[in-house]
C-alpha cells in the first residue's frame, strides 16, 4: 500500500511539473496560443530547453502512469527507466542552477524564473530523488507454486531503507526492549540464502564428482559468484574514490585559510564534502561487506555441504587424514590389518579431520573474503595516493614512493614466513584437534583407565608446539604491521626532505596537513595489502586442504567417474556380468584402497584380500550363514557385497552383485544408534505402522527393555547411545532392520552383544517370524549350533580371505572337517539360559525422568559477564604487564599528535621567517626522531601483549581440557560431544585470534581517542560539549547494537554444534547409511541444520553494517561541524592550530566510533570466553590431593571388602544400588549374573567411583574413598563388551605412554591368544606390534579388538580385573584359550567377571547374583546349586545342559582341593 502511494505521489509530481513547464513556456511566449508556424521560429534558447522539459515529464508521466498498472511483468523496468529519466532531469538543473550557488562568482542560469525554478527544482528532487529512495521494491516469488509466507524485510526494502539497513530497526528495537532475541525474532531465509538452493546452483560448478575437471575450488567459487565480485569490484572502486573526497575538501578548505581573498568556491562546500565524503565511502563500504558477507555465508553453507556430500561418497580407509593434512602431499599407505573393519574406520579421526575441514579451515577461507581489497581497493588506493601526492609535492613526492617500492621484497618476505608458519601450524593444529575428538570419543576408556593426566598432558605437548608456531607468526604478523606503518612514515619524512632541502621549497598548513590525510591513506592501502596477505595466503592454504579433500580422498567404486584402464572398466561393469537377481561373487578379490590393488604383485605391499575364486552365489529368500574364525574376513565378506571395498577382477566374467531395487537393510556388528528416540532409530524414516511395530520390539526382545524406561520407546539414547547397554543397542539396530521393508537384511553378528537366552529368542521368533519369512538373509555369527538348524546356506571363510566351503549345512559338516569342529565346539559350551536379558548394564533407565537426555545448552542473557572478560585478563598475566602495555600504547599515541603538532608548527614557521632561515634538518631530525618514538613504543607495546596474550591462551586451553576430562561421566552423557568440541576449536580459535586482536585494538584506539579528544579541546575548547555528545551517541548506538548482536551471536554459535554433530553421526554410521541407501535423507538434514546456522549468521552480519552506517555518520557530522566553525572563527587561531584540531578532531570522530564498534565486536566475540568459562565449571569428579597418594606398595593384593555400597547415576537420581556387602579374596574369580537393569555394571562402575556412591570400599584394606581417582583406577582394570582404541600403532595402544618394552607387549599379547588366533594365517596378514589401528580400533572386528583389550589388561598387571563379558565376540576356540590364559597368568589378581554365558562362570570361585539393585545370591558355584529354589540353580536346572555344567563345577572344586 506504501508504494502504491508513493508512485501515485510521483505521478501527481510529474503532472505539477507538465502543468508549471507549460505555464513557463505560456508566461515567456504566448505567441505559443496561436497556431502560427513563425510564433515558433521565434522561441529562444530558453524556450528550447522549456520544451526539452516538457518532452522529458511528459514522458516520465506516461511511464509513471505504467508503473501503476497492477501487472508486474514490466513494472522493475519502467520504475528503473523512469528513475534514470528524473535523475537526469535533477542532474540538470544541479549543474545550472544548485552548483552557482556554492562559488564566489557564478549566478543561477534559470534565476529569473523566480519561484517557478525553486518550485520545480523541489518537485524534481521529490519525483527523482527522494522518492525512488523510498518506495518499497516489489518481490516476484521465484516459484510461484512454494511462495513463502514470510518473506525477508530485505527482499522488499526501499533503496534508502537498503543503504542504510534501516530494515533492521524493528529487530534492533525489540533487542532493545526485551533485552533478548530469540530464534524467532531473526528474518526469514530469504530464497537465495537456503542451502537447498545454494546446493542446486553450485553443485555442477563446485563438485568435481559433478564437473569432473581438474579445477581448483578456488576457480569453481569465482564462476559461482562472479556476478557478485563483479558488482564488488564497482563498489570497491566507488569507496576507493570517495575516500579521497575528504582529503581534498580539506585542503581546499585550509588553503581557503590561509588565503580567502581569492577563493572560488564557498567554505561550507568543502565543510559540507567533509561529512559526504565519507558517507558516501560508508554507505558503499556497507555496501560491500553486505555483499562479501552474503558470499561468506553462502559459501560456509556450500563448502559445509559439499564436504558433508563428499564425506557419503568415501571409501573409509586408515590414511585419510595423513593425506588431508598434507594437502596436496603423497602419503604412503599403510596397510589394514587382517578382517579389516569399514564401519567407523578412522571414523574418529575423519571426524576430527571433518571438524578441522568445517571449521577452522573454513574459517580461514571465509576470513579470506577481501581478497578484492587486495587485488584492487589496495593498488587503486596506493595509485590515487601516489597522484595526490604528486600533486601537492611534485616530483618530491616521487622520492619517497621509489623508497616504498624498493622496500617491498621485504613484506614479501615476512608474508612467505607467515604462510610457511600457518601451514606448519595448521598441520599442528590438525593433529591436537584429531587427538582430541578421539579422546573424546572414547572418554569412557580414558576415564576408566585413569589416563587423565596423561592425557591431558599428551594434549599439552600438542598445544604447546602449536602456541611456539601461534607465536612465531604474532611475532612476524606485528613486523608485518610495523612495516605497514613505518613505510608511508619514512616515506613522508623522505618527502618532506626532498621538498624542503632540495626542491628548496616553502611548507604550509595546506600542504602539511594534506599530505598526512594523504600519507595517511598510503599507509591504509599498505596496511590494507600486508595485513590481507596473510589472511589470503591463510586461506589459500585451507582451500587447498579442502580442495585436495574433495578430489583426493579415495571414493567407493560406483562413485568413480573417470575409468583409467581395462580393470577399470570391469569394475563399472561388474554387476552387468552377473544375472540382475543375482546375490553373491564371481572370480572377485577386494581390498581396501585402490592403491594396494594396483600393487597386487608388490610383495612389500601389505594389506589383507578377500579372495573369491570361482562362484559364491546366496540363495534369494533363505538364511545364507557366514562363519569363519575371528579375524578370517566375515565382515569384509559383508562389506564388499555392500561396494564398500574396492573390487579387483579376476577374470573377464567376475563380478558381484547386491539387488538394491527391492531395498537392502544392515545391522553392523558394533551397533550405530543415532541421537534420538528408540522409536526413531527403529523407524529410521520410515512411515509408522502400529501392528509391524509391535511385532518388531516383541520379536526383537525389545519389550522389557522399553518397560524398564520410564518414558519409554520415546527415551533418548544419547549420542551414540550412550544410555544403553551393548545388547540393547544390538536389539536396536537387529529392529531397525527387521522393522524395514527391505527384501535382503544382512546382519553382522548380532549375537554377540546377547545372553544365549536372548539370543535364542531372537534366533526363534525374529529369524523364523513372520516379518522375515521370504526375505534374503545374510548372517555372521561365531554362535553356529544356534543357527544351523535354521541355515540353507553356509560360507566359510579361512584366515587367508578365501572361501574353503559353501553348500548346505549337512553337505558342509561332511566335507568341511574344521567347519564340523568348530560345531561340535560350540555345541558343547552353548547354555540354554531362562534369566529374561542379561547383557551389559548402560546407566539405569529409571534415572531418565522424561525422553529428553540431552540437555539444551545455555544461552546467556545480556552482556558478557564480567566472570567471562576475567577469565582472559587474568591470564594475560600479571597487572605490570598490563600496564607496561597500555603505558607503550599510550605513549605511541602522544607522539603520534605530538609529530602531527610539530609539522603544523614547522610549517607555520615559514609565514613568520624567511626559508633561508629555517633550521629543515634540525626539523627533520626531530620529526625522524618522533616517528622512531611511535613506531618503537607501539612495537614494545604489542610486543608484550603478544607473550601475554600466548599466555593467556595456554592457560584457557589446559583450563579446558583439564575440566572436560575431570567431569562426570553423567556429565557426557548429557552433553552432546560436538559441544565439546566446538570449544576446543571455533572458540579456543577465537581465544588465539579475535578475541586478542579485539582486545589489543580496544586498549590501543582508547589511548588514542583520549590523546586526540585532548588536543582538540585545549585548541577549541568550546568543542568539548560536541566531543561530549558524539560519545554520547556512539554509547547509545554501540549499546542498541550490542543488545542485539550478542543474542544472535549466541544463537549462532550453538546452531553451529548440530551442524558438526550431524557430521560425526553421519560418519560413525556411514556404512549402515549406505547400505539403507538413506543418504537423501542425511543430506536433507545436513541442509536442515545448515540453514538453521545460516539464518543468524546473516542477521549477525547485517546487524554489524547497521551500526557501521550509524557510526560514520555521527562521526562525519562531527568533523564537518566542527570545520563549519573553525571557518567562521578563523581569525581567533593560526592556520596552523586550526589544521591541527581539524586533523585530530577527525581522527577523534573516526577513532571513537571505531572504538565502540571494536568494543562491540570485542564482546561479541568475547562470547567464546563465556562459552568456555561454562565448560570451566562443570560436575567435576574429586581431584587427586597429597593426602590422596596412596602407600607406594598399594595395593598388594586384590582383596575387597564392600561395606553398605549404594549407588545412583546423578546425583538427584534414584538409588540404583541398595546396600551391598560382601568381600572378595585376593586372586579369587567372582562371577556377576543378574537380569537387565539389575545393577551389574553399576557395581563395576561404582567399584571405579564413576558415579555418585556411598558406604564403602576397602581394597588391600585401604578406603577407596580417600584414594585418588587416578590411583584407584590404575589398580583396577575393567574390559568393556566393546573395547575402543586409540588410532597408531598397536604398540601404542598397549603401551600409550611408552612404559614397557616389546618383549612385555609381544608377551601380553601371547597371552591374550593372539598368536593362536593367527596360527595358520597368511604371514603377511598377521597382526604385529607395528599393525596400523583405526581410530576407535574399527580397522579390527570386535573379537580382535577383544583380544587387544585384554592383552592391554594383562599388560597393565592391575590387582583386579573386571571383564564384563569380554569374549562375547570371540570364537569358542580362542574363547577356551582365553580361559585359560586368565586362570594362569592372572592367577594372583582377583576377576570379577560380568556374564553372559553360565560356561564363562560356572568355573568361578564364587557367583554374585544381582536383582533390583540387591545381592540375591553369594557363594560358590557349587554351594548355590544346591540351594532348592536358588535363582542360579534353577538357571543350570532350566538349561539343556544341565550334566555339562555340574560337571564342569564339579572339576573345579576338585581343582581348587
Amino acid at each position: 500500500m506504501n508504494a502504491v502511494i508513493l508512485r501515485l505521489i510521483r505521478l501527481i509530481g510529474i503532472f505539477t511539473l507538465v502543468a508549471l513547464t507549460v505555464v513557463s513556456l505560456i508566461t515567456k511566449n504566448p505567441f505559443l496560443t496561436l497556431s502560427n508556424q513563425q510564433a515558433i521560429l521565434s522561441v529562444a534558447e530558453a524556450e528550447w530547453l522549456e520544451i526539452i522539459y516538457l518532452v522529458l515529464y511528459g514522458y516520465a508521466f506516461l511511464l509513471a502512469l505504467c508503473d501503476l498498472l497492477p501487472t508486474r511483468r514490466w513494472n522493475s523496468w519502467v520504475a528503473t527507466h523512469l528513475t534514470l529519466v528524473m535523475f537526469i532531469i535533477a542532474s540538470v538543473y544541479i549543474y545550472r542552477d544548485v552548483f552557482p550557488l556554492a562559488t564566489f562568482t557564478r549566478r543561477p542560469l534559470d534565476e529569473n524564473q523566480g519561484w517557478l525554478l525553486w518550485s520545480r527544482l523541489a518537485l524534481v528532487a521529490l519525483t527523482g530523488v527522494v522518492i525512488p529512495l523510498f518506495i518499497p521494491r516489489s518481490y516476484v516469488p521465484v516459484d510461484p507454486l512454494s511462495a513463502p509466507d514470510q518473506l525477508n524485510p530485505e527482499q522488499t526494502a526501499c533503496l534508502w531503507s537498503f543503504l542504510t539497513f534501516s530494515y533492521l530497526d524493528p529487530l534492533v528495537i525489540t533487542a532493545a526492549r526485551s533485552k533478548q532475541l530469540s530464534y524467532e525474532n531473526f528474518p526469514p531465509l530469504a530464497y537465495y540464502d537456503k542451502s537447498a538452493y545454494l546446493m542446486s546452483q553450485s553443485t555442477p560448478l563446485l563438485d568435481p564428482h559433478f564437473h569432473g575437471e581438474d579445477r581448483h575450488l578456488f576457480w569453481s567459487l569465482m564462476r559461482e559468484f562472479s556476478l557478485e565480485y563483479t558488482f564488488l569490484s564497482l563498489i570497491t572502486v566507488i569507496q576507493c574514490l570517495s575516500g579521497f573526497i575528504a582529503p581534498y575538501a580539506l585542503n581546499n578548505l585550509l588553503s581557503y585559510l590561509e588565503d580567502w581573498n581569492h577563493a572560488v568556491i564557498r567554505p561550507w562546500v568543502w565543510a559540507l564534502c567533509l561529512f559526504i565524503g565519507p558517507n558516501i565511502s560508508s554507505i558503499a563500504y556497507q555496501c560491500y561487506l553486505f555483499f562479501v558477507t552474503r558470499i561468506l555465508v553462502h559459501t560456509e553453507a556450500i563448502i559445509t555441504q559439499l564436504v558433508f556430500n563428499h564425506a557419503l561418497r568415501i571409501r573409509m580407509k586408515e590414511n585419510h587424514i595423513t593425506e588431508i593434512g598434507n594437502a596436496a602431499a603423497t602419503s604412503k599407505k599403510t596397510p589394514l590389518p587382517a578382517s579389516a573393519k569399514p564401519q567407523n574406520s578412522q571414523s574418529s579421526n575423519l571426524e576430527g579431520n571433518l571438524n578441522n575441514l568445517i571449521t577452522i579451515d573454513l574459517g580461514n577461507i571465509t576470513a579470506g573474503k577481501d581478497f578484492v581489497y587486495l587485488a584492487l581497493y589496495g593498488p587503486l588506493q596506493f595509485s590515487i595516493s601516489v597522484f595526490f601526492l604528486y600533486s601537492i609535492l611534485d616530483w618530491s613526492s616521487v622520492v619517497g614512493i621509489a623508497f616504498t617500492a624498493l622496500s617491498i621484497p621485504l613484506p614479501g618476505y615476512t608474508a612467505k614466513l607467515l604462510s610457511n608458519l600457518q601451514r606448519e601450524r595448521m598441520k599442528r593444529t590438525d593433529a591436537r584437534v584429531q587427538f582430541v575428538t578421539e579422546i573424546l570419543s572414547v572418554i569412557r576408556m580414558t576415564k576408566l583407565f585413569g589416563w587423565e593426566d596423561k592425557i591431558s598432558k599428551q594434549i599439552a605437548e600438542k598445544r604447546n608446539v602449536e602456541l611456539v608456531l601461534l607465536r612465531k607468526r604474532k611475532l612476524w604478523n606485528l613486523v608485518n604491521n610495523s612495516l605497514s606503518f613505518i613505510f608511508p612514515l619514512v616515506t613522508m619524512v623522505a618527502s618532506f626532505a626532498c621538498y624542503t632541502l632540495v626542491q628548496r621549497r616553502d611548507l604550509n598548513v595546506a600542504v602539511v596537513f594534506t599530505s598526512i590525510v594523504v600519507f595517511q591513506q598510503l599507509g591504509s592501502s599498505m596496511h590494507t595489502i600486508l595485513t590481507t596477505l596473510p589472511v589470503i595466503i591463510n586461506a589459500k592454504i585451507s582451500l587447498t586442504r579442502i580442495d585436495y579433500f574433495l578430489k583426493k580422498t579415495d571414493l567407493l567404486d560406483r562413485f568413480t567417474q573417470k575409468q583409467k584402464n581395462n580393470e577399470s572398466s570391469q569394475v563399472a561393469n561388474a554387476e552387468q556380468n552377473l544375472a540382475p537377481d543375482t546375490i553373491g561373487f564371481r572370480d572377485a578379490t577386494f581390498s581396501w584402497t585402490v592403491n594396494e590393488a594396483q600393487a597386487t604383485s608388490d610383495s612389500s605391499q601389505q594389506g589383507y584380500r578377500l579372495r573369491i575364486y570361482g562362484e559364491l552365489f546366496f540363495q534369494r529368500g533363505k538364511l545364507n550363514l557366514i562363519v569363519g574364525s575371528t579375524g578370517s574376513g566375515k565382515t569384509s565378506l559383508l562389506m564388499a557385497l555392500l561396494g564398500e571395498m574396492h573390487f579387483i577382477p579376476n577374470g573377464p566374467d567376475a563380478g558381484y552383485s547386491l539387488p538394491r531395487e527391492r531395498g537392502v537393510a544392515y545391522a553392523a556388528q558394533e551397533a550405530w544408534v543415532q541421537n534420538g528416540t528408540v522409536k526413531d532409530n527403529i523407524l529410521f524414516g520410515k512411515a509408522f505402522d502400529d501392528d509391524r511395530y509391535r511385532k518388531v520390539i516383541q520379536q526383537c526382545a525389545l519389550e522389557p527393555d522399553i518397560d524398564i524406561f520410564e518414558a519409554g520407546d520415546n527415551t533418548e539414547v544419547g549420542e551414540k547411545g550412550l544410555t544403553l547397554s551393548g545388547g540393547q543397542k544390538a536389539r536396536i539396530t537387529l529392529a531397525r532392520a527387521v522393522y524395514s521393508d527391505a527384501e535382503i537384511v544382512i546382519l553382522d553378528d548380532i549375537f554377540a552383544a546377547l545372553d544365549v537366552h536372548t539370543a535364542r529368542l531372537i534366533a526363534n521368533e525374529c529369524l523364523q517370524g513372520g516379518l522375515l519369512k521370504g526375505r534374503t538373509i545374510l548372517l555372521v555369527t561365531h554362535n553356529i549350533s544356534l543357527v544351523a538348524p535354521l541355515a540353507d546356506f553356509v560360507v566359510h571363510l579361512g584366515l587367508d580371505g578365501t572361501i574353503k566351503s559353501q553348500g548346505a549345512m549337512s553337505d558342509m559338516l561332511r566335507v568341511d572337517k574344521e567347519l564340523f569342529k568348530e560345531v561340535i565346539e560350540s555345541e558343547a559350551i552353548e547354555i540354554k539360559q531362562v534369566a529374561a536379558i542379561v547383557p551389559m548394564d548402560g546407566p539405569n533407565p529409571k534415572d531418565i525422568k522424561t525422553s529428553k537426555l540431552i540437555i539444551a545448552e545455555d544461552i546467556p542473557v545480556g552482556h558478557v559477564k564480567w566472570r567471562a572478560l576475567k577469565l582472559y585478563l587474568s591470564n594475560v598475566g600479571n597487572p605490570l604487564l598490563l600496564t607496561g602495555v597500555v603505558v607503550n600504547l599510550l605513549l605511541s599515541a602522544l607522539t603520534t599528535s605530538l609529530s602531527t603538532w610539530f609539522l603544523g608548527y614547522w610549517a607555520g614557521i615559514y609565514s613568520g621567517e624567511r626559508s633561508s632561515d629555517v633550521p629543515v634538518v634540525r626539523y627533520l631530525f626531530s620529526y625522524s626522531l618522533l616517528l622512531t618514538g611511535v613506531a618503537g613504543f607501539y612495537c614494545l607495546g604489542i610486543s608484550l601483549f603478544v607473550f601475554g596474550s600466548i599466555k593467556a591462551s595456554h592457560t584457557i586451553h589446559e583450563g579446558l581440557i583439564a575440566s572436560v576430562l575431570g567431569a562426570t561421566l553423567r556429565w557426557f552423557d548429557t552433553v552432546p560431544t560436538a559441544r565439546i568440541i566446538a570449544r576446543c576449536t571455533q572458540d579456543i580459535d577465537a581465544i588465539d585470534g579475535a578475541v586478542p586482536s579485539n582486545l589489543i585494538g580496544v586498549l590501543h584506539i582508547s589511548v588514542i581517542i583520549l590523546i586526540n579528544f585532548g588536543a582538540v579541546v585545549i585548541f577549541v575548547p568550546v568543542f568539548l560539549i560536541p566531543g561530549l555528545v558524539v560519545f554520547l551517541l556512539g554509547v547509545i548506538s554501540g549499546q542498541l547494537y550490542i543488545q542485539a548482536q550478542l543474542p544472535i551471536k549466541r544463537e549462532m554459535s550453538n546452531r553451529r554444534s548440530p551442524v558438526i554433530a550431524h557430521f560425526r553421526a553421519t560418519i560413525s554410521g556411514l556404512v549402515s547409511i549406505r547400505a539403507y541407501d538413506a543418504q537423501e535423507a542425511f543430506r536433507l538434514e545436513s541442509l536442515s541444520r545448515i540453514d538453521g546456522y545460516t539464518q543468524p549468521a546473516r542477521t549477525f552480519h547485517n546487524v554489524s553494517r547497521w551500526i557501521g552506517i550509524r557510526s560514520e555518520a555521527i562521526g562525519s557530522a562531527f568533523t564537518a561541524s566542527l570545520a563549519t566553525y573553525l571557518v567562521h572563527t578563523r581569525t581567533f587561531r593560526t592556520p596552523s592550530e586550526t589544521g591541527f584540531a581539524l586533523a585530530m578532531a577527525v581522527a577523534f570522530s573516526d577513532k571513537i566510533l571505531f572504538w565502540i564498534r571494536l568494543l562491540n565486536e570485542f564482546e561479541v566475540q568475547s562470547n567464546s570466553l563465556e562459552r568456555i568459562d561454562s565448560y570451566l565449571n562443570i560436575d567435576q569428579e574429586s581431584k587427586p590431593t597429597s593426602e590422596g597418594n596412596p602407600p607406594a606398595h598399594w595395593p598388594a593384593s586384590g582383596s575387597l571388602t564392600v561395606e553398605n555400597l549404594c549407588a545412583r547415576y546423578s546425583a538427584d537420581g534414584p538409588e540404583v544400588l541398595h546396600d551391598l556387602s560382601f568381600d572378595i579374596k585376593s586372586g579369587e574369580r567372582v562371577g556377576i549374573i543378574g537380569r537387565t537393569g539389575s545393577g551389574k555394571s553399576s557395581l563395576t562402575l561404582s567399584l571405579l567411583r564413576c558415579i555418585p556412591t556411598g558406604g564403602q570400599v576397602f581394597l588391600d584394606g585401604l578406603n577407596t574413598s580417600s584414594v585418588n581417582l587416578n590411583a584407584l583406577r590404575s589398580s583396577i582394570t575393567i574390559i568393556p563388551q566393546v573395547p575402543e582404541l586409540l588410532s597408531g600403532t598397536l604398540r601404542e595402544n598397549l603401551d600409550p605412554f611408552t612404559e614397557h618394552s616389546d618383549a612385555s607387549l609381544n608377551d601380553a599379547l601371547r597371552s591374550a591368544g593372539l598368536f593362536t588366533l593367527q596360527e595358520g594365517g597368511e604371514l603377511s596378514l598377521k597382526i604385529t606390534l607395528d599393525s596400523p589401528i583405526s581410530g576407535g580400533g574399527n580397522n579390527f572386528s570386535i573379537g580382535q579388538r577383544q583380544i587387544l583389550a585384554l592383552a592391554r589388561a594383562i599388560l597393565r598387571r592391575s590387582k583386579v580385573l573386571i571383564l564384563d563379558e569380554a569374549t562375547s565376540a570371540i570364537d569358542y576356540a580362542t574363547d577356551s584359550i582365553i580361559q585359560t590364559t586368565l586362570k594362569d597368568v592372572l592367577k594372583n589378581t582377583t576377576l570379577i567377571i560380568v556374564a553372559h554365558r553360565l560356561q564363562t562362570v560356572m568355573d568361578a570361585d564364587r557367583i554374585l547374583v544381582l536383582d533390583a539393585g540387591k545381592i540375591v545370591e553369594f557363594d560358590s558355584p557349587g554351594n548355590l546349586l544346591k540351594m532348592n529354589g536358588g535363582y542360579l540353580k534353577s538357571l543350570v536346572d532350566e538349561s539343556g545342559e544341565r550334566d555339562a555344567l555340574y560337571k564342569m563345577v564339579a572339576k573345579a572344586e576338585v581343582l581348587a582341593n
